[in-house]
């Protein structure tokens, strides 16, 4: 029997069957859509990530993270790590032999470049730096020199052969520049000098700022605008750029470092956290003796000479330990009488002969000559050569032991820590004068290229890039070898270079243009046209190519898919400091060759050139007047400033004396 009722259930079913079709059609279009527009993301992502030249797109510049832990590729998708482009393509793209220039974009002439708009509009203010009252306290200096006859070995010192004076007739530089200006067209040196003038533009923006901000620190931070005194707070900018200005013709500006140098008191160290500090031995030699010594060549200013003397004799002291070697870190006014000084880096021991021997030359007092050769002749000894002490030829690692040469093992490397070593034993060659290709120098120099080319140095084919090939001088651990193009090792190629001319090396002048050649490599492959501070070089049979690194804001960036050769990036900072060495030889480069030319003078491993011959300079300055007993050495505002008894001062002096120690 039909009744109503069951007339409506069934309604109510079939309504209730349809809502639920509804439903599940609705839920199975809403999945098939979200599935298509999911491959549709991962196919946009595929072509935004991808290009058709194989060149990866960037993702992002960092990884970023909550602390500081160690970076692993397992840690992440491959897609973020693999896409992190820093080099650019050279296959298709062969380097030229002929230097290409940077970008347009990245050009000072190029009006719309940052560095034009810095420099086309700045005006050198040429302005003395701000000089703060001095405090009326009275500063009370306890530091005493020591005696030389204290100093042990002053006695065998003090009679030690006078070094020769250089007499170099060695020919340098390119047999064109003796032609007069005959080697270049007249466009071609308007646009040198063009540049030369930009580039002492720059160093005036820098100096400056140097002026305004930090004057009398060690150095200026040019990001923040705040100083800071690493080495010993006496003015080391100062001190480093004194040739620069005479070089650059700033006759003015060098008249307000000469007055910061005649007051600087060597006996006195900036002090943090109320503890006066030692110096830095090695980075006080290259920095203020060589170039207070560069600026007497240059100006013939006697002060400048009588300066460097003084710093020296308080130095001295430190050169009495054990073997000879001197402390590293050492306390003014202190006397080490046989101190051992254990484990040293050897381009710090070995990187004092030059101004040392030219000091030597210039006062006729054998002493300073005879401590710095005392160490060469050690290295230069048999006791590193014993059976089973794993040194590799006649190279040295990066950290020795005088007392211990029985174990010579670690890192061997042109780069950082060992790289002035092996620059000093062919310039200090060079320096003496010596035409003996046997002579001490020169056959320790040339020793350690050979070894080097059995060692260190490789050539590597690139893979793509039309027979392009790269020289590299890599670091050797034990067995383990690490093919590496080294910022701080790109010197090397000059080295050998000047080595290969002073020698007659003929086969080491190829290797010097390879060696730097592929420097230039570096420079080109990068987009920003900076190089890294250390390029890695893989072999295709190496599966591994990434590296687990310590993050410090370190980014993990692109190899290749398949790496060859390959690279890794483990600190992205730019560590060179261009306002003390590179500006001054950018100028140099557009400068006359003749002018401080390579035939003449040779230059310390902190850019400060050292006379080789007695022909007159033409930076000489005339009417500095010196008198032997004039007062120097009181003290810089920042050092007279920091001796003072705060609690003594005024309101007013207090402010002053926040302002000037950063307080």
């Amino acid at each position: 029997m039909y009744s109503p009722s069951s007339k409506l259930m069934n309604e109510r079913k079939r309504r209730t069957q349809r809502n639920h079709n509804v439903t599940f059609f609705r839920t199975k279009i809403r999945s098939i859509i979200s599935i298509l527009g999911f491959i549709t993301i991962i196919y946009l992502c595929f072509k935004y990530f991808s290009s058709t030249d194989g060149n990866p797109k960037l993702i992002t510049k960092f990884i970023t993270l909550d602390k500081p832990r160690r970076l692993h590729p397992d840690d992440y998708p491959p897609n973020v790590l693999l896409n992190l482009p820093i080099l650019r393509m050279t296959s298709n793209d062969p380097f030229d032999k002929t230097n290409r220039p940077l970008k347009s974009s990245y050009s000072p002439f190029n009006k719309s470049s940052l560095v034009y708009q810095k420099l086309h509009h700045y005006t050198p203010s040429l302005k003395p730096p701000n000089l703060v009252k001095w405090p009326t306290q009275k500063i009370v200096n306890n530091r005493k020199l020591i005696d030389h006859e204290k100093i042990l070995g002053f006695f065998e010192a003090n009679s030690y052969k006078l070094p020769p004076l250089p007499k170099s007739k060695d020919r340098i530089q390119w047999d064109g520049f003796k032609r007069g200006n005959r080697w270049e067209k007249a466009h071609d040196a308007k646009s040198r000098n063009q540049r030369k003038e930009w580039v002492r533009k720059a160093f005036l923006y820098v100096w400056d700022s140097y002026k305004e901000h930090a004057w009398g620190h060690d150095e200026l931070k040019p990001i923040s605008g705040k100083f800071d005194d690493p080495w010993s707070g006496w003015g080391a900018t100062i001190a480093d750029c004194l040739d620069t200005l005479l070089i650059m013709g700033l006759p003015n500006e060098y008249q307000y470092a000469r007055e910061h140098i005649r007051t600087i008191d060597w006996s006195y160290t900036l002090p943090k956290n109320g503890v006066e500090t030692t110096v830095p031995f090695f980075e006080t030699v290259i920095r203020y003796l060589g170039g207070m010594i560069s600026a007497y060549e240059l100006s013939t200013d006697k002060l400048m000479l009588e300066r460097a003397e003084e710093l020296a004799d308080w130095l001295l002291p430190a050169f009495g330990t054990k073997l000879g070697y001197p402390v590293p870190r050492y306390g003014l006014g202190t006397n080490p009488n046989g101190y051992d000084v254990g484990r040293v880096c050897i381009a710090e021991m070995g990187s004092l002969a030059l101004e040392f021997t030219r000091l030597s030359q210039l006062t006729q007092k054998p002493y300073y000559y005879y401590f710095v050769q005392r160490i060469t002749d050690h290295l230069d000894s048999q006791v590193w050569n014993q059976p089973g002490n794993n040194r590799i030829k006649d190279l040295f690692p990066t950290y020795i032991d005088p007392s211990w040469p029985q174990s010579v093992s670690g890192l061997y490397t042109f780069g950082g820590m060992a790289d002035s070593y092996y620059e000093y034993l062919i310039k200090e060659y060079q320096l003496l004068g010596t035409k003996d290709k046997n002579s001490q120098y020169s056959r320790m120099y040339s020793k350690a290229i050979d070894s080097a080319r059995e060692n260190l140095i490789k050539t590597f084919e690139l893979e793509n890039s039309g027979s392009k090939k790269i020289t590299v001088i890599g670091d050797r651990n034990g067995q383990s070898y690490t093919p590496s193009l080294d910022h701080l090792a790109c010197f090397s190629g000059a080295m050998i270079g000047l080595g290969a001319k002073l020698l007659n090396r003929a086969q080491d002048l190829d290797l010097a243009i390879s060696a730097t050649d592929s420097c230039v490599w570096a420079y080109e492959v990068m987009k920003s046209g900076l190089p890294a501070e250390r390029t890695t070089v893989f072999d295709g049979a190496q599966e591994n190519f990434w590296e687990a690194v310590e993050y410090q804001g370190q980014i993990y960036r692109r190899l290749k898919t398949h790496p060859f050769p390959g690279g890794t990036v483990v600190d992205s900072r730019y560590l060179g400091r261009p306002e003390t060495i590179d500006l001054k030889y950018y100028y140099l480069l557009f400068e006359d060759p003749e002018i401080i030319s390579l035939d003449e003078y040779v230059f310390n491993t902190e850019a400060h050139p050292f006379k080789l011959t007695s022909k007159p300079s033409p930076f000489a300055i005339k009417g500095l007047d010196f008198i032997k007993d004039e007062r120097y050495g009181t003290g810089t505002v920042l050092q007279t400033w920091s001796r003072v008894d705060v609690e003594k001062l005024s309101t007013e002096e207090k402010a002053l004396y926040n302002q000037i120690m950063g307080q």
